[in-house]
């Protein structure tokens, strides 16, 4: 489809966007663009280097070292319809570029039960000898007009959808679109082309409405000639430092050429403190204080040599791995649980690899563990002394490769001041309730060696994918919190959570006398424990999916699940609202100290790639 390139967060990088085809609205999405494809064949498709077959929209942020990250899903503009020209301008001028991009197909040929059904039986007809008639057969495809969308940029890498806000033109199937000042008082108008119905031309009342300041550019080879120039760069500077960088380039969108001028919204700022103007040929022009709402005609012929570049910037981070010689490699069992479950959103028996990491030979150097998918046993890898690993055979793990290592955690389980290994057994491909769902505790010898213990854990048969450490009654040893996820083959039900009191080495379940209300949480994907209000005495905190952020606060011997205010920081600011209000599908969760104030900052993460099926928070 359709393509453009702008800097949406003015870092003075250029971005990328790119129109596919895939639909917000529930019931047409699934009517029109579910995939009749079976797991085999995307697991194929994979193997030959095709990606994952999820048609959406792609926004590339440029990251400014050579890479790009896909932040469609994160900016909410990867579901537009059957898109066309997606055009990316500041059409409020308020500094910030929005996007306005054409949606729709005259007819709608991917629709499952025309498919299905009427196809099927034209093609018998046809099949039969009989005749079709071709103009008849093009009337019985449905055909949906679809609106175009407008998305206003808010600034911090997210937009907001304003299509029934800006525009009161109705649903089109519109292709090309173009944006222009038709009028010449300062605002970008949109000329749209559409399919069977006349063009639309969609006057901007901005500068009517909200009088921000804008500026405008023309280029030209030189004075005597109107010979315009591409490819050339202007950068602007306000007096608070903040810039925009735009590269004109008028052929953009889908089949469709802009006006020939550059466009600016500057807001509230009158006046530009530096604009620097960049042509293809490595010369510039600088100029400095400049009046807004004026149209610049800039003569490449003025343009001087430019400086060298400064050096490039170190990294931050340097890559190590080779020099840590970490010999390993993750093999994954391939269970198909969509075989057993064909509206799950994703593998729940595919969730690790998990690892611990603790000093379990007392060299003060700290080891890792990483645990094995069903089939394979977990490793332990030592650290040596120039700090590079070396791995360490454990006859203890290859005994258990049958069983799926879930969350894991180094401590101190008998009281002999080394670290122990706890492994929850999980990966959700076993029959609920199976004894591979068992726990182990391996106690370790001192110097590394580890041995299952045969009795130290009651016996609990719960898909477990996350393990904390903790001393809930404050005897001085530690506890185990064992999150469950979901109950296989039951999804999106959760398998049984478990609080095990430690009693010198020996581990007893609980749960529902200290803390019963963890029957009643989500799928646990991560746990801490940590003092959330600030009382000085720390909480339980659980992260997962279906469920809010919950905090068990130890309340009269029992683990009770309690609320807190906190402060939420993101990409578009801070606010204060109830820990239960922030849902989502959390899959981590990690504390620190980010700010330096001494008091423990969270972090929560969502899925990094976007489930086709994802539920939407109402």
């Amino acid at each position: 489809m359709g393509s453009d390139v702008s800097d949406i967060n003015n870092d003075g990088l250029e971005d990328l966007f790119v129109a596919d085809m895939a639909i917000a609205e529930p019931v047409r999405q699934k009517q029109l663009f579910i995939p009749h494809l079976n797991y085999d064949k995307f697991q194929l498709m994979l193997e030959y280097n095709l990606y994952t077959q999820y048609p959406h929209n792609v926004l590339q942020l440029n990251n400014g070292n050579g890479h790009f990250s896909e932040i469609a899903y994160h900016a909410g503009i990867a579901e537009t319809d059957w898109s066309w020209a997606p055009l990316i301008a500041d059409f409020d001028n308020d500094g910030w570029r929005d996007f306005y991009i054409t949606n729709g197909l005259r007819r709608d040929i991917t629709d499952w039960d025309y498919k299905e059904f009427v196809l099927d039986s034209i093609k018998n007809e046809m099949a039969r000898g009989h005749k079709v008639d071709i103009a008849e057969w093009f009337k019985l495809i449905p055909s949906t007009r679809v609106q175009n969308y407008f998305y206003h940029n808010n600034g911090s890498l997210e937009f907001e959808d304003y299509s029934k806000t800006w525009t009161d033109a109705k649903p089109s199937f519109s292709n090309s679109a173009a944006w222009a000042d038709l009028d010449n008082d300062g605002d970008l108008d949109i000329v749209v082309s559409n399919v069977s119905d006349e063009a639309f031309i969609l006057k901007n009342n901005e500068r009517e409405l909200l009088h921000h300041h804008y500026m405008r550019f023309r280029f030209l080879r030189n004075k005597f000639s109107e010979q315009e120039l591409y490819g050339a760069k202007v950068l602007l500077t306000n007096a608070q430092g903040k810039i925009q960088l735009q590269h004109y380039q008028p052929q953009r969108g889908y089949m469709s050429t802009m006006e020939h001028f550059l466009h600016f919204g500057l807001g509230n700022d009158s006046l530009i403190s530096q604009a620097e103007i960049i042509f293809p040929s490595g010369k510039h022009i600088v100029y400095e204080n400049l009046k807004a709402d004026q149209v610049m005609t800039i003569y490449e012929s003025d343009a001087v040599a430019m400086p060298p570049p400064p050096p490039p910037a170190q990294p931050l981070f340097t890559n190590i791995t080779a020099s840590k010689k970490i010999s390993y490699t993750h093999r994954e069992n391939d269970f198909i649980d969509f075989k057993r479950e064909p509206l799950i959103p994703y593998k729940c028996s595919r969730k690790g690899p998990f690892y611990a990491k603790g000093d379990v030979n007392g060299d003060g150097r700290e080891d890792i563990f990483i645990g094995g998918a069903a089939g394979n046993e977990g490793s332990l890898i030592l650290q040596n002394a120039d700090g590079s690993f070396t791995a360490k055979p454990a006859p203890a793990f290859t005994k258990d490769k049958a069983l799926e290592d879930g969350g894991a955690v180094f401590f101190d389980a008998d009281g002999d001041k080394d670290m122990d290994l706890y492994v929850a057994s999980g990966g959700a491909e076993f029959l609920a309730g199976s004894p591979q769902y068992q726990d182990r505790l391996y106690i370790n010898d001192g110097k590394g060696n580890f041995t299952k213990s045969a009795n130290a854990l009651p016996k609990e048969f719960n898909n477990n994918t996350y393990v904390l450490a903790l001393d809930y009654d404050g005897d001085g040893d530690l506890d185990i919190f064992s999150g469950a996820g979901v109950k296989p083959g039951q999804f999106p039900r959760h398998d049984n959570n478990m609080l095990l009191q430690n009693n010198k080495g020996i581990f007893t379940d609980v749960t529902n006398d200290v803390a019963p209300e963890l029957t009643s949480t989500g799928l646990v994907n991560y746990a801490a424990w940590s003092d959330v209000d600030g009382d000085q005495k720390p909480e339980l905190l659980l992260a997962g999916e279906w469920m809010p952020l919950m905090i068990y606060k130890m309340q009269d011997g029992k683990l009770t699940l309690t609320d807190a205010d906190v402060t939420v920081k993101n990409n578009g600011g801070n606010a204060t609202m109830k820990l239960s209000a922030i849902k989502g599908w959390w899959y981590s969760l990690r504390v620190a100290d980010v700010n330096g104030d001494g008091k423990p900052g969270y972090h929560c993460r969502k899925p990094r790639y976007q489930l086709t099926h994802l539920c939407k928070i109402e």
